[in-house]
């Protein structure tokens, strides 16, 4: 079993913050941001946001009822009730498409029917699915998503030996330790 202190965490996955940045760079007008973020990580996490103006913060395995909630669609749909509509959602789920592809697909097509610019990004892991998999799925469900057959290497200083990532268009396959992830975005306009 791993020590906590050895263990990877968000305050100390470099690479998957730089990938963070890289896909979000471009992003504006964010008024309310939905996102899956553990609170103990949420200053390291909040340098890489888009600029907004609100911040929702989901996490799977709550410590505070006051602070967090349990479900993305959850809080997504209080969101919505209220007609506080997210404008930019990060669905950083790191489980597999089988285990969360379905609140996936939920959101985009309520996003769908609200007609508006919207982002929505999403990490899922390749675990056990592999990518050609997830890439297709992708593809299937996500008729916006950009997601290029060939790899382009990812520009990153100071790659460990287990450490890799490459660009698919709008998305980027990377291991910074253990597990391989996919990250992408899939960006919404108003018709």
């Amino acid at each position: 079993m791993k020590s906590i202190l050895s263990m990877k965490t968000y305050d100390n996955a470099f690479l998957k913050r730089n990938i963070q940045k890289h896909l979000w760079t471009n992003i504006v007008g964010c008024n309310n941001i939905l996102a899956l973020s553990s609170p103990q990580y949420v200053p390291e996490y909040i340098k890489c946001l888009p600029i907004h103006k609100n911040l929702y913060l989901v996490n799977f395995a709550p410590e505070s009822k006051v602070i967090n909630a349990n479900s993305l669609i959850g809080l997504f749909d209080i969101l919505l009730y209220r007609n506080q509509i997210p404008t930019f959602i990060d669905a950083d789920f790191c489980r597999t498409i089988h285990s969360c592809g379905d609140d996936l697909v939920y959101i985009y097509n309520k996003c769908k029917r609200l007609n508006r610019d919207i982002t929505i990004s999403f990490t899922f892991s390749v675990r056990k699915v592999g990518l050609s998999s997830t890439i297709n799925w992708l593809r299937d469900n996500f008729p916006e998503i950009n997601v290029e057959l060939n790899k382009i290497p990812f520009n990153q200083e100071s790659w460990k030996p287990s450490q890799y990532a490459y660009i698919y268009g709008d998305c980027i396959h990377y291991r910074e330790s253990g597990d391989q992830m996919f990250t992408g975005i899939i960006k919404l306009k108003k018709q």
